[in-house]
């Protein structure tokens, strides 16, 4: 959907959200927050909210075992895959300092099944 000038006049900041499989379309004119958009590929770490995963979805990440020598981190990652086809893919998780520094990391083979989600630990 286009909306011509003359219809907006002086409207710089316009979010227009349309869905082509529903019968609706959301306007918002003159938007006072800055707005950013996200736009995925098919095959995508979840957000948590929209999975609706009680400790799950996005990236969960636990420390069982701390103590001032070291700490053991876990990470569950929930991955979804849009499309029709089984995907071969490698997750890779980077634990980082705090200058940046990669001190940890592990790549992970997955084969992800077509139209579906999964959660890597």
């Amino acid at each position: 959907m286009c909306w011509p000038s003359e219809y907006l006049p002086g409207m710089t900041h316009i979010l227009l959200l349309e869905s082509h499989k529903a019968a609706w379309t959301f306007i918002i004119i003159g938007i006072y927050r800055d707005v950013r958009m996200v736009i995925t590929d098919k095959i995508f770490v979840t957000d948590p909210l929209q999975e609706n995963i009680v400790a799950g979805g996005g990236q969960f990440i636990t420390y069982p075992q701390v103590s001032k020598e070291q700490a053991v981190v876990q990470i569950a990652t929930h991955l979804r895959n849009q499309t029709d086809k089984i995907t071969k893919l490698q997750l890779l998780s980077q634990l980082c300092d705090s200058t940046g520094k990669v001190v940890a990391k592990v790549i992970t083979p997955i084969t992800l099944e077509g139209q579906s989600a999964l959660s890597i630990e």
